[in-house]
């Protein structure tokens, strides 16, 4: 099965001590906002994709992401946005493999 290369995507933390956990936000268009889909992360500063995610990578996507801290009363930081997209689609497969004397 054909795969996307693995990459860590790490933020530094938050610097309030009332925050719990994090969000990742993502979407496939040309921005990303509070309106994306997202995961709740949890109190980590890293994350793997693009197994996060659970993408197929087959799909040609180009993902923008966010991320935000919470705290405890759910309130939501401002968010930091990756500079470029990720990328998700694997290449094409080789093809005509032959074995020769």
């Amino acid at each position: 099965m054909a795969g996307t290369r693995r990459c860590k995507l790490r933020w530094k933390p938050s610097d309030s001590d009332q925050v719990i956990g994090y969000r990742l936000y993502w979407s496939t268009g040309k921005t990303v906002s509070y309106d994306s889909n997202f995961l709740e992360l949890g109190n980590v500063t890293e994350v793997y994709l693009p197994e996060v995610l659970k993408l197929n990578p087959r799909s040609d996507l180009h993902i923008m992401l966010g991320v935000t801290a919470m705290d405890i009363a759910g309130n939501e930081s401002d968010m930091v946005i990756l500079s470029k997209p990720y990328h998700t689609m694997a290449p094409q497969a080789p093809e005509a493999l032959l074995l020769s004397n």
